[in-house]
């Protein structure tokens, strides 16, 4: 990957039970909760550089997905800029990045108030952003 380049990233969620989940993703009304996903890209030393929900970005979450079928897979994207919290181009070198999913399983079998919190972790890939090319 070149210095400057849009990275695409991309999140795949799987249902991987037997029964249908209602995730509840985004917008409710009565104030439930919502499903949100991130990356979050730290630098060779460990350091946070910047995240999805991080430097003012605003969350899309309008994802529609009332029922999460078994074997059903949610690709949740997002193209990084290169750019830091603070909106400033990120240094050549090497970054790791990992994503998040988080969900409440609203279906009626998951009866309130033990409803079931699902999160999901990647663990980090690396990154390696070269200098541009003259």
């Amino acid at each position: 990957m070149q210095s400057g380049q849009k990275v695409a990233l991309r999140l795949a969620v799987t249902n991987v039970g037997e029964k249908p989940l209602d995730l509840g993703l985004g917008g409710r009304e009565d104030g439930g909760y919502q499903a949100s996903f991130d990356f979050f890209i730290a630098d060779a030393n460990g350091e946070e550089v910047t995240c999805k929900l991080c430097g003012g970005r605003v969350a899309d979450l309008s994802l529609s997905y009332p029922s999460f079928e078994p074997r059903e897979t949610l690709e949740l994207e997002w193209d990084w800029d290169q750019r830091d919290n603070d909106g400033q181009p990120v240094a050549p070198g090497t970054y790791w990045v990992r994503g998040t999913f988080s969900a409440l399983d609203e279906s009626p079998a998951a009866v309130k108030p033990y409803q079931v919190r699902i999160e999901v972790q990647t663990n980090s890939q690396q990154l390696v952003i070269s200098p541009q090319l003259p």
